[in-house]
This record gives C-alpha cells, sequence and structure tokens, in this order.
C-alpha cells in the first residue's frame, strides 16, 4: 500500500513555520522537543486503546478519540520526517497483523531512534508501524488523514489564540 505524504508535508510545513515564527524558533532546535511530543502523544494514544490495561476492564476510547490522538503523533512524525534534507514524499507500507501492545511498543523503539538519527529510514520505519497501529485499531490511512487536516486546522486557530 503506497501512502503520498506530499499533503502532509505542505500543511506540516506551514503548521510549523507559523509555531516557529510565533515562538522565535527554528526547526533545529525544537528538534528534539518534537522527538518527545511524538512519544508523549503515542504514549496518549496508547492510552485511550487502554489495550495495555490487563487489569481493567473499562472499553477503549471511541475510535475518532483515537484517530484524534494519532493525528497528534502524526503531526509530529510529518514535522520531523520536514527535518531531513530530502523529505520521504510517499511510503511503501508493509501491512502486518500484531496484537496493539507489541505494535505501540514497536513504535516507541523506532520513534526513539530518531534521537539517535534522524534519517529517511527511521522515519519511513515509524511510518510503517504507525500506519499498522491505524490498521490495527479499526482505522484507515484515509480516515487518519482526514483526522489529521481537522487537527492541523484546530492548531492553527490555537496559533492565532496563543495557545
Amino acid at each position: 500500500m503506497k501512502l503520498n505524504l506530499e499533503q502532509l508535508n505542505q500543511l506540516q510545513q506551514q503548521l510549523d513555520q507559523h509555531i516557529l515564527d510565533n515562538h522565535q524558533l527554528t526547526r533545529i532546535e525544537t528538534t528534539q522537543r518534537r522527538i518527545l511530543a511524538l512519544l508523549v502523544e503515542l504514549a496518549e494514544s496508547a492510552n485511550e486503546t487502554r489495550c495495555f490495561k490487563f487489569w481493567s476492564l473499562k472499553s477503549s476510547s471511541d475510535l475518532s478519540v483515537i484517530e484524534e490522538e494519532l493525528s497528534d503523533v502524526l503531526h509530529f512524525i510529518i514535522s520531523l520526517n520536514l527535518n531531513l534534507e530530502n523529505p520521504l514524499t510517499s511510503i511503501e507500507l508493509t501491512v502486518t497483523t500484531q496484537e496493539l501492545t507489541p505494535l505501540f511498543l514497536q513504535t516507541f523503539h523506532q520513534a526513539l531512534r530518531l534521537s539517535e538519527e534522524l534519517n529517511q529510514e527511521n522515519i519511513a520505519q515509524v511510518l510503517n508501524s504507525f500506519f499498522n497501529l491505524v490498521l490495527s485499531i479499526g482505522s484507515s490511512p484515509q480516515a487518519l488523514l482526514q483526522a489529521y487536516v481537522e487537527k492541523n486546522e484546530i492548531n492553527h486557530q490555537r496559533q492565532e489564540q496563543q495557545y
């Protein structure tokens, strides 16, 4: 399954520039913070699925809530992709079927690798694991891209309101 990233790159570039201008920062000086934000948003997504909460009988949040959290994750992956001299413009996804907990752990592991080396290969691996998560929760890349666009608009509004 091939996924085109050009629209995401364009939307994220505009949002990043808005944020960087508002806060008088550069892309490079925020790299480590964006990696940490990616990990935090990924943890918030895991929390909404409750996939690891073996001690609880409460069910996961609604799919729309999980998709919104995952759209935050995607914002940071794409933002980090834009750090590259040649950002990825598409990716060929390798779809695998796994339980959520191992997929979250795999995605965390690959996201942490970005702090060691931010390159196309590592971004591609994070994106692949991420979209396998999306499929495993019962969503689709198209639904997640729509959630991303909606959240991107909210994020622009927040910047206008000094969020």
